[in-house]
């Protein structure tokens, strides 16, 4: 289902196929800078990349069943329509690389199945800000050793949708998953489900205006300082059935409707649940609702407890 979604669009274009170490070759001769003219396949085998940017345009890159490794940045940048799919392959930094190397993955649809990410730097997934981007890792491991992992759509765009499943995120600093979290009436989606991430900093899951976030049935959502979990106004907040450890706080709040049941937050330094429409069923330990609602300026005033 994942793969049929981002491969309908292009079919009619031509595909140039490549090896891993051809991949690799082409973009040294480029001296770096690799700017692709058609729909491109890396399919297959291994190599180490130097510093190389992708310039894909409105084309799609496939990277599958590959092994690359990096000694410098690895940006891959699409315009509107432009897709980016990566399965059953790994992306990592390579251990000849002097110094923390980052990965950028930034087209409109960006797909992340079944495939490692693994640098010391950061790791940032991107559809940039046209409407209706799209960011799915499925069955997947993410890991910055030294830096952040974030992961976003549509950022002032609408309807962007950022999605996480049967996955595992690792990060020395910070997560972000977010989706259309600046546009008013943005309508945009952020799902985690069936996943793991654990962060030595802070972890948020956000959408804006009329958003939906959603944390389902996650083995362990733990940072070592705060998470938060939000939707602007008239958004919607779910987290049911998930192990959430925030060491110094967790938040999980919404400008319109939050749902907050049969989670575990043994750990946590502190439980807040908010919004005007707010239910907080079955959690260990029992947390209430404070209903209130989200100001213009984007602070909350409270009014009572449920």
């Amino acid at each position: 289902m994942a793969l049929m979604m981002f491969m309908g669009s292009r079919q009619a274009r031509a595909v140039e196929s490549l090896s891993a170490g051809e991949f690799a070759s082409r973009c040294a001769d480029a001296g770096g800078n690799l700017i692709l003219d058609q729909n491109l396949r890396v399919d297959g085998g291994s190599a180490e990349l130097a510093e190389c940017q992708v310039t894909v345009g409105s084309f799609r890159l496939e990277i599958e069943r590959a092994r690359l490794s990096s000694t410098g940045f690895l940006r891959v940048f699409g315009e509107s329509g432009g897709e980016i799919r990566v399965a059953h392959s790994a992306l990592t930094q390579s251990e000849q690389a002097a110094a923390p190397v980052n990965i950028l993955l930034r087209a409109h649809r960006v797909l992340i199945e079944a495939t490692t990410l693994d640098f010391s730097g950061t790791v940032h997934l991107e559809t940039g800000q046209d409407d209706r981007g799209e960011v799915h890792v499925v069955n997947s491991t993410l890991r910055s050793i030294a830096a952040d992992i974030h992961i976003g759509s549509s950022g002032r765009g609408h309807e962007g949708r950022s999605k996480v499943e049967e996955s595992r995120l690792f990060a020395q600093v910070d997560i972000s998953i977010l989706s259309s979290s600046l546009q008013t009436e943005g309508r945009g989606e952020v799902t985690v489900e069936d996943s793991a991430l654990d962060s030595s900093g802070t972890i948020t899951l956000q959408t804006g205006d009329e958003g939906r976030t959603e944390l389902r049935e996650n083995s362990g959502v733990h940072a070592a300082g705060t998470i938060t979990i939000s939707s602007g106004g008239a958004g919607k907040t779910v987290a049911h059935d998930n192990r959430i450890v925030g060491e110094e706080s967790a938040h999980i709040l919404s400008g319109g409707r939050t749902s907050v049941q049969e989670n575990d937050f043994t750990g946590s330094g502190g439980v807040s649940i908010e919004g005007p429409r707010c239910r907080a069923r079955n959690n260990i330990p029992a947390v209430e609702c404070t209903r209130g609602t989200l100001s213009a300026a984007g602070g909350r005033s409270f009014q009572h407890p449920e």
